[in-house]
């Protein structure tokens, strides 16, 4: 069960919800010892190099004309110290860790909410809503994860 609900009312799209269910472990396998950022049923950022987090997507419904556009976002979150990097995208495949990344005091993802652009099937409108549901600082080694404004 997701704790998001993406909902539109009038002219509005609507963004509730909280990530309770968000798992912070410490890994080792082999050599590596990495941090793993989890919510049981979301998708992931797949940036090579770069840290993987847990990323909730839903494609929504959209008018016969235009886009969504972000205006207002509220949020409260939980900043946590983490002890180990949280793990690249990729390192199963040998990808190396992209060290720039790493050494950059700046929240990634950069966007807690990206709106795709408009996509048409069978004469249908629609885009993808993508919400981080955690922000990493890799510099600084702490995340934020976002709960119920």
């Amino acid at each position: 069960m997701f704790a998001l609900d993406i909902n539109l009312e009038g002219n509005n799209l609507l963004i509730q919800g909280n990530f309770d269910n968000c798992e912070i472990s410490n890994e080792t396998r082999g050599e590596l010892q990495f941090c793993s950022v989890t919510i049981e049923g979301y998708a992931s950022t797949a940036e090579p190099g770069k840290a993987i987090l847990p990323l909730y997507s839903q494609l929504i419904s959209l008018p016969p004309s235009g886009n969504f556009v972000i205006e207002n976002i509220k949020y409260n979150y939980d900043e946590v110290a983490i002890d180990l990097p949280i793990q690249s995208f990729g390192w199963e495949d040998h990808i190396e860790k992209n060290a720039e990344f790493y050494s950059k005091d700046e929240w990634y993802p950069k966007n807690i909410v990206t709106i795709g652009s408009p996509v048409i099937m069978r004469g249908n409108r629609f885009c993808q809503i993508s919400i981080a549901a955690v922000q990493y600082n890799p510099d600084k080694k702490y995340d934020k994860s976002f709960k119920r404004h």
